[in-house]
Parts: structure tokens; sequence; C-alpha cells
């Protein structure tokens, strides 16, 4: 579907901290939240970054349950995966997004692009 990613991202009032987690939405009985993987600890940021594969609903499930995150319901947690994937390519690398489940949809807001802070210095 893409070889595109998130990867977990702290914010911390003007400092963003980078995680070495993969960012992906968990789906539960009372909506879905975004978690980090390895650990499952809920993050509402992440980065595009590249993987150089292409990433399926699969893959995902996958790499969840092989470190420990409990899926409540495969069939709704691949569709959950399958969205969220869809949406990834939306965005650029580097892009910092904001993750939400609203009006019972996921939702990626471009946060902030990387590209648009890097300083670049004109040729003479």
């Amino acid at each position: 579907m893409t070889k595109k990613m998130l990867k977990s991202v702290l914010h911390d009032g003007d400092k963003w901290q980078y995680e070495q987690s993969w960012l992906m939405p968990l789906w539960a009985e009372d909506g879905i939240i975004f978690v980090t993987v390895p650990g499952a600890k809920p993050r509402q940021f992440g980065m595009v970054v590249y993987t150089g594969v292409e990433l399926s609903p699969m893959d995902l499930l996958e790499r969840m349950e092989e470190k420990g995150i409990q899926v409540l319901n495969s069939d709704k947690q691949l569709y959950v995966l399958s969205e969220f994937l869809r949406l990834i390519p939306n965005f650029r690398i580097g892009d910092i997004v904001r993750c939400t489940y609203k009006g019972g949809s996921l939702q990626l807001e471009k946060e902030i692009s990387l590209a648009a802070r890097a300083q670049r210095n004109p040729l003479p």
C-alpha cells in the first residue's frame, strides 16, 4: 500500500523528541487510540518516514502481535490499519502529523513540516 510509516514523536512546549517506536492506531471498544509499537504507550504525534518496503495492513498487524500488543478484534483492526495506511501517502517525509479519531474516522493532520523549518543557504 505504501512505503511510508509514522515514527512516534513526543511534543513538549516547542521541543520535539523523536522516538524509535512506530506509531499505529489500535482499535478498542470505545474508539481508536494511537500507540507506540513496541510499548503500547499512547501518543498523539508521529513523523512520516520512508521505510523502503511496501507495507500492508497485515504486515502492521503481525508487527503489533509479535511485539505483544493485544488486538481485540483482528478484522476491525485490519480495517483500521488499512485506513491508516491509506492516509499516510498524503504527507511528505519529515512532516509531523497529529493523529486523532473524530466522528467515527481516523484523521491525520499536518502539525509541522520539518522541510519548511530547515534553513536554506542561498547559493552565491
